[in-house]
C-alpha cells in the first residue's frame, strides 16, 4: 500500500526520499490487472454514452421528421379505399402542394374547395373533366357514414 503524505512529513527529508523511492521501485504485481480493469471499464462507459447518446439522437429525429404522405396514404388504405382512388387522390394533393393532404380528409367543405382548385380554372369552368367526376364520386364515399 502507498504510505499517506502524513507518514512524509514526520520522517527526516532523507528517510522520506527514500521511502519515496522504493515506492516507485518495488511493483505491485497486480498493477496490470488493475489498470486493464480501470480502462476497460472507461471504455465500456464511453460506449454506453455512446449508445445513449445515438438511442436520443434517433428518437428525436423521428418525433422531428413528419411522414404526412406516409399517413395520408395509410388513412386512405385503412378505409379500403380502391387503388385507383387512392392514386387520383395523390396527384391531386401533389399538385396543389398540400402540406399535410390529410387535411383534405377532415371535412367535405376541404375536399371540396381542393377538387375546385385542382379541376376548375379561374373562370369556373371544369378544366379536368374526368378528375372532377371521379373526385366528386369519391367525395360521396369518403364524407357518407358507410365508412365510420
Amino acid at each position: 500500500m502507498i504510505p499517506s503524505l502524513a507518514q512524509f512529513t514526520t520522517l527526516n527529508k532523507k528517510e522520506a526520499f527514500q521511502q519515496f523511492s522504493r515506492q516507485f521501485q518495488e511493483t505491485d504485481p497486480q498493477v496490470w490487472v488493475k489498470t486493464v480493469t480501470v480502462l476497460a471499464l472507461l471504455a465500456v462507459a464511453v460506449i454506453l454514452v455512446h449508445i445513449l447518446m445515438r438511442l436520443q439522437r434517433r428518437r428525436n429525429s423521428e418525433q422531428r421528421k413528419s411522414r404526412p404522405v406516409t399517413l395520408f396514404l395509410g388513412s386512405l388504405v385503412r378505409m379500403k379505399i380502391p387503388v385507383w382512388d387512392i392514386v387520383q387522390l395523390w396527384r391531386l394533393a401533389r399538385k396543389l402542394r398540400i402540406a399535410h393532404p390529410v387535411a383534405i380528409l377532415i371535412s367535405a367543405a376541404m375536399f371540396d374547395d381542393a377538387v375546385s382548385r385542382y379541376c376548375l380554372d379561374a373562370h369556373g369552368r371544369v378544366r379536368r373533366r374526368r378528375s372532377h367526376n371521379r373526385l366528386t364520386a369519391m367525395r360521396e364515399v369518403l364524407f357518407s357514414s358507410r365508412l365510420c
